[in-house]
């Protein structure tokens, strides 16, 4: 094995240290505990927050939901349009609700990570691949969120720019346009003066914050968990294979015993990590893989449209919503797909190990637990959806069919 000095490794801590900002941001600044030993401590003011965050959200999504009745029968690309926007806001609210009814099970999971990363550390069990792929994995996170940083910057700062070139180009005889919004949304009220503006696209501001803070909280913690749980499986089976390799340096037959009994315990609480990651994510996966392709298609048909009138400003807006939504796309297929190539490392690893130089009953397990290593971990939304790179290839075909048919009715 390549294995790294323990000073090149990086710490649990260094990894996760965007993901305890992103609990911390979103109301949750009690999941920071996971760097210690302490048990979960939840604030009172934390629901609260949450409550508060569900709220804002739904009442823009029942904003949207009026526009869309409204313009459905006259406009009706563009009520398509509002629908897959509107799917972002619910998508944003059910990953608030998994991730703070799950936060009990997540505290534990992520506590016993981290005891895993610290302990095989200390065990020289890490190789250079694994440490690579692990700063791999929160260098991506970084630049997903980076780009959900520019996109809420972008679209918060609208409404600024129009008041902005109003006021620079004043006419007496004219007067500011009060549908300026961050969301394009109809509401039950007029607005004729500033600070009813103000406070809707306050709401609206706070609603898009929400929503992106949302994503990547949810989003790079899957990469996160799915990277870990295989890349313990690596080091599983890095364990393994220095096991048997050095079974003859064993004082009796007990203790090779013992050791492959330790890691047969060891995969199946790993294999109990994937099944508990799996119904976390169920929800999110599910409506993630129906709503994105929509919401590509008319993404990219929307800025189709803006290309052709020459409108720059809401084109650079939507490649950034397309490029968030081929990110989260890529995340939840291409980080499932090597958690499942991972999880087939520890039969593959006793096949190619110098087993035959074990005791019979060391044989015996090893056939046990190579048998039941062999079924691969799927990772699938209600057994429904598989997540894998096919499912990036239908998605981005059901993208092109959609577009090809708001194009068609246009």
């Amino acid at each position: 094995m390549d294995n790294v000095e323990g000073n090149d490794i990086p710490s649990f801590k260094k990894l996760f240290k965007r993901d305890i900002l992103n609990f911390r941001v979103m109301g949750m600044g009690s999941m920071g505990g996971i760097l210690s030993n302490d048990k979960l401590n939840t604030h009172w003011w934390e629901s609260i927050l949450i409550f508060f965050m569900i709220i804002a959200l739904d009442t823009i999504e029942m904003f949207q939901v009026n526009t869309i009745y409204q313009i459905f029968n006259d406009q009706l690309t563009y009520a398509i349009q509002l629908f897959g926007l509107t799917c972002s806001g619910v998508l944003s609210t059910i990953k608030i609700i998994r991730l703070w009814t799950y936060r009990l099970e997540l505290y534990d999971l992520l506590q016993n990570l981290r005891t895993m990363w610290e302990f095989a550390q200390t065990q020289n069990y890490i190789t250079k691949k694994i440490s690579d792929i692990a700063e791999r994995t929160r260098v991506i996170n970084m630049y997903y969120t980076l780009i959900l940083a520019t996109g809420i910057i972008e679209y918060i700062t609208h409404p600024y720019i129009c008041i902005l070139q109003y006021q620079l180009s004043k006419d007496i005889n004219s007067t500011y346009d009060f549908t300026n919004f961050v969301l394009p949304v109809a509401y039950w009220f007029s607005i004729d003066s500033y600070s009813t503006y103000f406070i809707c696209i306050t709401h609206q501001q706070l609603a898009v914050f929400i929503t992106v803070i949302s994503w990547a909280a949810s989003d790079t913690l899957f990469a996160q968990l799915t990277t870990h749980v295989s890349l313990q499986l690596q080091v599983l089976a890095n364990e393994l294979k220095e096991t048997i390799n050095n079974s003859d340096h064993l004082d009796n037959d007990r203790g090779m015993i013992k050791k492959l009994g330790n890691i047969a315990a060891k995969y199946q609480q790993l294999f109990m990590f994937t099944r508990l990651i799996e119904t976390l994510f169920n929800p999110i996966i599910f409506f993630t893989v129906l709503s994105n392709a929509m919401n590509l298609c008319t993404s990219i048909y929307r800025m189709d449209q803006e290309i052709t009138d020459g409108n720059w400003n809401e084109v650079f807006k939507q490649i950034l919503y397309i490029m968030s939504l081929s990110m989260q796309t890529a995340v939840f297929c291409m980080f499932t797909e090597s958690l499942a190539e991972s999880s087939t490392m520890i039969s593959d690893t006793i096949y190619q190990s110098k087993w035959m130089n074990c005791d019979q009953k060391s044989k015996m397990t090893l056939l046990i637990i190579m048998i039941r290593a062999q079924k691969e971990f799927k990772c699938t939304a209600y057994g429904i959806i598989d997540l894998n790179h096919n499912q990036m290839k239908q998605i981005a075909n059901t993208t092109v069919s959609y577009f090809m048919l708001l194009r068609s009715m246009s």
